[in-house]
Formats: C-alpha cells, sequence, structure tokens
C-alpha cells in the first residue's frame, strides 16, 4: 500500500521523523531479503517518533517498503503521524532514499575527511 492509500486514511496527518531503533524484522522470507524480482518487503519496525514540540515515543509499526530502500537500524525516515491516534503512521518511501543513494552520499560526506 502506497502512502498516497494510507494518507488517504490518516485525513489529519502531522509530518514527522521515526528513527529505526533496532533491526527491523523482515516477514515472510528467511534471512530478511527480498528474493529477486521482488520489488515490495513487509518489515516490523520499531520507531522512536518524533513530532515537533512533543515528546519522543516508541512504536511497533509494520509495513510495506520498496525492496530498494529496505530501512536500517538508526536510520531516520519521514513519517506522517495521524494527529488524533499518534500510534498510527505512515512512512513517505518516496522522499525516502536507496541503499545506493544513501551510501553514496556516505562516501561523499567522508571524501575531504583524510
Amino acid at each position: 500500500m502506497g502512502l498516497r492509500d494510507r494518507q488517504a486514511r490518516i485525513r489529519d496527518g502531522l509530518n514527522a521523523r521515526a528513527v529505526v531503533l533496532g533491526s527491523p524484522r523482515f516477514l515472510g522470507s528467511g534471512d530478511g531479503w527480498a528474493s529477486i524480482g521482488t520489488t515490495r518487503v513487509s518489515v516490523h519496525l520499531r520507531l522512536a517518533v518524533r513530532v515537533n514540540g512533543r515528546a519522543p515515543y516508541a512504536i511497533e509499526h509494520t509495513c510495506r517498503a520498496p525492496a530498494d530502500k529496505r530501512p536500517f537500524p538508526g536510520q531516520i525516515l519521514p513519517v506522517v503521524v495521524d494527529r488524533s491516534n499518534p500510534d498510527r503512521v505512515a512512512v513517505d518511501w518516496d522522499a525516502c532514499p536507496t541503499l545506493a543513494e544513501y551510501a553514496n552520499r556516505l562516501i561523499e560526506r567522508n571524501r575531504g575527511r583524510h
């Protein structure tokens, strides 16, 4: 389900950030990696959600992530939080970098540090 479908259900949403706590648990695959040809993977996450002006709070969240944007521990994800039920969130996968883009940013950032 894409963010658009989720946002249709989160009618009154707040933009926020969520940090992935611990290792995400990938569902339905033995070692957590999608089989070749799978574009989305089901994943169970523990998230620390940060909404402006509120104390951070932890939630459990299960969703389908694009296979090339698999979440990892410590990653900061853009999310939309339901104003009336802060435990309901939708990850904005469109705004997340792919694993390759993320790696390239780290390499660029570390280039001039030797």
